[in-house]
C-alpha cells in the first residue's frame, strides 16, 4: 500500500514564486513613485511656507516700524522696542530681532535696492523704498515695499 502525501509540484512552487516576485516588484515601484511625489510635494510646501513667512515678517516689520535705515548688507528696522536687522546674502536672508532671536530664510535673492524719495542712499541713511528679486520654485519674483513716513517721523533724529 502506497501513501500519497498532498504537496505542491515543483512547477506550482516556481509559478507561485514568480507571481510573488512580480507583485513585490510592482508594489516597490509604486511605493518609490508615491514616496518621490510626496517628497517633492513636501519640499514645495516647505519653500512656500518659508517664502510666505519671510514676506509676512518683512511686511509687518515695515508697516509697524518708526524708521528704516540702509545697512551694509541689508536694512535695519527701528521700532519702539529696538532694532530688527535684515541681512541679505545670495543664498539666504537673516532676520535678527533685538539681538535676541535670529531667523534664517533659505531663499535665494539678489538685486536689493533701497532708496529714499527715489534717490540712492548710503549705508546708515533713512530709506522709504525696498526692492529685491527672490527665487521661488525656480522662478524669480520681484518684491517691493514702500514705507510712508509721517512728518513727525521724519523730524525725529
Amino acid at each position: 500500500m502506497t501513501i500519497k502525501l498532498k504537496a505542491f509540484t515543483l512547477m506550482e512552487v516556481t509559478i507561485a514564486m514568480v507571481l510573488a516576485a512580480i507583485s513585490i516588484g510592482i508594489s516597490f515601484s509604486v511605493y518609490r513613485l508615491l514616496s518621490k511625489a510626496y517628497m517633492d510635494y513636501d519640499e514645495k510646501n516647505r519653500i512656500t511656507a518659508e517664502f510666505t513667512r519671510l514676506e509676512q515678517r518683512l511686511s509687518k516689520d515695515i508697516q509697524h516700524t518708526n524708521r528704516i535705515f540702509k545697512a551694509e548688507s541689508g536694512l535695519t528696522v527701528t521700532d519702539t522696542l529696538g532694532n530688527i536687522q535684515y541681512t541679505f546674502t545670495p543664498d539666504y536672508i537673516t532676520r535678527n530681532q533685538y539681538d535676541l532671536k535670529t531667523d534664517t530664510f533659505f531663499i535665494r535673492n539678489n538685486d536689493l535696492i533701497t532708496s529714499f524719495e527715489s534717490e540712492d542712499v548710503e549705508s546708515g541713511s533713512l530709506i522709504d523704498y525696498i526692492s529685491a528679486t527672490l527665487e521661488f520654485s525656480g522662478r524669480e519674483i520681484h518684491v517691493s515695499y514702500v514705507k510712508l513716513y509721517s512728518a513727525e517721523e521724519l523730524m525725529v533724529k
